[in-house]
């Protein structure tokens, strides 16, 4: 399954799809590192556990292979983001 294929099926289980008919045309990104995370990624944390600085620690010490997935709207605005180990 390629990613786009199951970005959308991700999307389709929390309700969402991609360039719905409403004209919403959210965008999922794949982010291979938590350094690569838009500034605006803390700006949506609730714990100091998901900011980028503590996702950095791990990936240095202890590196599960985590993934990185930015939703951003149709004016690019990071509305959500997610971590997958």
């Amino acid at each position: 399954m390629r990613a786009g294929e199951l970005s959308k099926r991700l999307l389709g289980r929390l309700g969402v799809t991609i360039g719905d008919a409403h004209g919403h045309g959210l965008k999922v990104a794949r982010i291979a590192r938590a350094e690569a995370l838009a500034p605006e990624w803390d700006g949506l944390c609730q714990s100091l556990f998901q900011r980028r600085d503590f996702l950095s620690y791990l990936e240095r010490y202890n590196p599960r292979q985590q993934r990185y997935y930015e939703l951003r709207d149709a004016g690019d605005t990071l509305v959500a983001g997610a971590v997958v180990c």
